[in-house]
């Protein structure tokens, strides 16, 4: 089917980048006359708008399909601003879009204090109507996600990234290296990799010191600039918009990554036109030689980009040369080796994965996968049970039972585990499965009969119905895996 083509996806997701783009052309275009005569603001809105549609450092939110919230998201509250700086100001359905962009993805809110600060710098008499209906809007989009999934925040705790574990103090030493990558990635996007973890160890580390000052002149700059109402209104929606990716306010995945800086990328782009059009104006013709040459540059860069994410083979075997210190990348190329029948080598990409990261249980269930392809039994039960201790994850539970009860005969220990991991994993047919074969070899036949009906309510194939029929007649099993 048509829907099952990962291009049906891709061209949605491209899609909605170019409809961002074109909405931010609206929004420049209005902002940039407060500033530039009628035509340049509309020059500078075009090359604004175009940067943002073709910039390799935020293609990673264009060309991973589970990415589709950020520009989706960008792309509602963007029309959102748009309405609002419409003449009149169409403040409901402004509203009712920005509830849209809340319910796609909730860090839209940081837009909630851009829109009062440009209102505020430029546009006061709209400010009263507008806080109203959009905090009237926050508030109800609270209130919905308080009784769908109660008060519990993203659990971004769990995943045992450097960034994650870290303390708050070290998190917020890390702050200032996070904000240099990103507009390094800005200004110059390559080599781009996905995966990145960094902390920053202390105040005398030279992650911290180079980062922190170059931050503090930027901060500087500002400062001396600060007269410059819209300058100082793109500089604010450049570290609004960035605030959820710094891992301050709740510890991510990763400490950074290119398609968290997606809407930040926005306010970056702004700042900059407002200082560079000025001085562009003066040189005309080397001015659009120049602009002719970047966007030739930032073109070919997502092109190669986008030829990178062809496969997971290809995307994994650049990104590790670029990124070698990823756990989970590390780990996610040994999967695509995996698959690909490269036993060897993806058994060593799992190895370095656990040596970076010896908490990563995924990496050490697959690496007891890679074991049990080879034969070696022993060694994939000691790593599968590296991977329950470490992460509690429920392929390993499956894994483990699987190699107890069908390649080390061990019914008893692995009754034992699938009964105390239908607990955790209710609605693993695997774990069932092993429970029911396993209470049967050891003679628990009303267990055995429980798990079997358990087993075929979660999945009414014929193979499970054939199991729960025989383990009722005491009939010999002939299943394997």
């Amino acid at each position: 089917a048509i829907s099952s083509s990962p291009w049906v996806f891709r061209l949605f997701q491209i899609t909605v980048n170019g409809l961002a783009a074109v909405v931010l052309f609206l929004c420049f275009n209005h902002i940039f006359r407060r500033q530039f005569s009628g035509r340049m603001a509309t020059w500078t809105a075009f090359v604004g708008a175009l940067i943002f549609a073709i910039h390799p450092g935020i293609s990673e939110a264009v060309l991973w399909i589970s990415t589709i919230a950020d520009p989706l998201a960008t792309l509602l509250y963007l029309s959102s601003f748009a309405y609002l700086l419409s003449s009149p100001p169409r403040v409901r359905l402004s509203s009712f879009l920005f509830l849209l962009a809340l319910l796609t993805k909730e860090t839209s809110l940081m837009f909630f204090p851009i829109i009062l600060l440009y209102l505020v710098l430029f546009d006061k008499k709209t400010l009263r109507p507008v806080l109203i209906w959009f905090l009237g809007t926050s508030l109800f989009y609270g209130l919905i996600r308080v009784l769908a999934v109660g008060t519990s925040a993203v659990q971004g705790l769990r995943f045992p990234s450097p960034i994650a574990q870290a303390t708050m103090i070290v998190r917020l030493l890390t702050v200032p290296a996070e904000v240099l990558y990103y507009l390094k990635t800005f200004f110059f996007p390559m080599p781009l990799a996905i995966s990145r973890h960094f902390v920053v160890s202390g105040i005398t580390d030279r992650a911290f010191l180079l980062p922190a000052a170059l931050l503090a002149t930027l901060l500087l700059v500002v400062f001396r600039m600060r007269r410059n109402k819209l300058f100082l209104f793109f500089i604010a929606w450049f570290f609004v918009m960035l605030l959820p990716a710094l891992n301050v306010i709740i510890p991510l995945s990763a400490t950074v990554a290119d398609r968290w800086f997606y809407a930040a990328a926005i306010g970056a782009i702004g700042a900059v036109l407002t200082v560079i059009v000025p001085l562009a104006s003066r040189i005309k013709p080397a001015a659009i030689f120049l602009a002719v040459l970047l966007f030739g540059l930032l073109s070919a860069g997502t092109v190669t980009r986008s030829l990178q994410w062809k496969n997971g083979v290809t995307l994994y075997t650049h990104d590790v040369a670029v990124n070698s210190s990823s756990f989970d990348l590390q780990n996610n190329y040994g999967v695509e080796l995996f698959r690909h029948g490269q036993i060897e080598e993806a058994s060593q990409a799992f190895a370095r994965s656990i040596a970076l990261n010896p908490r990563w249980w995924v990496a050490a269930n697959n690496l007891g996968a890679v074991y049990e392809r080879q034969g070696n039994a022993s060694k994939a039960k000691e790593q599968y049970q590296m991977s329950i201790k470490a992460g509690d994850y429920y392929l390993a539970y499956e894994n483990l039972a699987k190699l107890l009860v069908f390649r080390l005969h061990d019914p008893k220990q692995a009754m034992e585990l699938a009964q105390r991991a239908v607990r955790a994993f209710p609605a693993s047919t695997n774990l069932w499965m092993v429970f029911a074969i396993a209470a049967h070899q050891t003679g628990n036949k009303e267990e055995a009969l429980a798990a079997a009906k358990q087993l075929y309510l979660l999945s009414p194939i014929p193979r499970y119905a054939e199991l729960y029929q025989r383990i009722a007649s005491n009939q010999p099993l002939d299943f394997s895996q």
